[in-house]
């Protein structure tokens, strides 16, 4: 008998990595930020200093919000209208500052720009005060403050070498024009208001929000979810089903329209009857749906508002990921517990969840357990064959 050490090799090739967490992707509006580049963003504070704060109506910020929450890594692309040119509509706040020449005061001396394009800075206010230095030198500071007058920032200026284009050192503004026959600043301790700052989301098209998500195509962004929260267009979520098919590596979580708050009208929606006979039933083993709206409490903005189910599922995905197997089903009162949730806005009853999910029917709802809150019942993709591509832990 031999005594000593021996290799025991064990084959762990068929375990998936732990790198292959869930990692979402969101399409949407945003009040600042690049325009259609998937952008990664680690932690809610990260995504808010890339695409601005959060502001009532933008589902894909409070999406965002929600899954870092949960996970480490997303991607944030941003949609905007576009105008016949094919130019983003989205515009930089400005301010005009005074200045003064030898014929008087010049209003617009100094014409600041954002640096980026949206409403972000818009309220946002700019005083300007010209003073002197120990060697009666003339200094300029300017001071960005917030609407109630909280200093953000405070930046020191050489007017005689300002230049347009320049950012004079600051994180949010750049100089957009300057009047050549003014010759300084005014000195005053007033403050100027920051304005015509656009996010770009009057007149936005299904073309638009197709156009930011087709970013998403290249392999190099690594995802397995992805979702345009909010946006119902059976033409935007037939295109997103295609692009996940194209993959053949992440799914696509449909959000049904805001005003279809009952099991009888999300049944005909997704199978295309009745007053929803303008598109075709969705049937796809990449497409993932969930019911109802929910209701959230918005601490930013103080309000209650409706968000759609992709808000809150997504991080449900992340967390089960991350606490057990890819494989399990997102789904049940261990794995599908909804949270950040003040209450749906329609909780099927048990005949109504039954039938959403028999037959041809796909729809996973989002349920009120009496004992352990929400939960999220159903884990079938859109795929109308009875095939194991119909659940979507497969």
């Amino acid at each position: 008998m031999n005594l000593g050490p021996y290799a025991i090799e064990q084959d762990y090739s068929h375990y998936v990595a732990y790198a292959s967490d869930v990692i979402f992707a969101v399409v949407g509006t945003a009040s600042k930020g690049p325009i259609g580049v998937p952008t990664v963003c680690t932690s809610p504070r990260d995504l808010t200093n890339k695409f601005g704060p959060v502001k009532l109506g933008y589902h894909a910020i409070y999406a965002g919000q929600y899954f870092l929450n949960q996970a480490s890594k997303m991607f944030f692309v941003r949609a905007t209208a576009h105008n016949e040119d094919g130019e983003s509509t989205a515009t930089k706040g400005i301010v005009n500052l005074i200045g003064i020449s030898a014929s008087g005061d010049v209003p617009n001396a100094v014409v600041l720009n954002t640096k980026e394009f949206g409403t972000y800075l818009n309220g946002y206010k700019v005083s300007v005060v010209t003073t002197q230095d120990a060697d009666e030198n003339p200094v300029t500071i300017v001071n960005l403050m917030t609407p109630a007058e909280v200093v953000v920032e405070q930046i020191r200026v050489d007017l005689a070498k300002i230049t347009v284009g320049d950012t004079l050192g600051s994180n949010y503004l750049e100089v957009a024009t300057i009047d050549s026959t003014a010759t300084a600043l005014k000195a005053t301790t007033a403050a100027y208001t920051i304005s015509n700052g656009n996010d770009g989301n009057e007149g936005i098209k299904d073309a638009d929000y197709i156009s930011a998500a087709n970013e998403l195509k290249s392999d190099i962004y690594d995802m397995n979810v992805f979702a345009v929260p909010g946006v119902t267009s059976a033409t935007v979520i037939t295109s997103m089903l295609s692009l996940a098919e194209q993959r053949g590596d992440c799914v696509f979580i449909v959000d049904p329209p805001a005003n279809v708050k009952t099991p009888t009208e999300v049944e005909a929606w997704h199978n295309g009857r009745g007053t929803y006979k303008d598109h075709s039933k969705f049937n796809s083993s990449f497409g993932v749906l969930y019911f109802s709206w929910q209701r959230i409490y918005d601490s930013v903005n103080k309000a209650y508002v409706s968000v759609p189910p992709s808000v809150v599922v997504a991080p449900i995905m992340a967390k089960s990921a991350r606490e057990s197997e890819i494989w399990f089903p997102v789904a049940g009162i261990r794995r599908g517990l909804v949270h950040g949730v003040y209450a749906p806005e329609y909780s099927p009853d048990t005949a109504e969840r039954d039938n959403l999910y028999s037959g041809e029917n796909c729809v996973n709802c989002i349920i009120e357990d009496p004992i352990s809150g929400l939960v999220v019942f159903g884990q079938k993709t859109l795929y109308r064959e009875n095939t194991a591509l119909n659940r979507l832990n497969v």
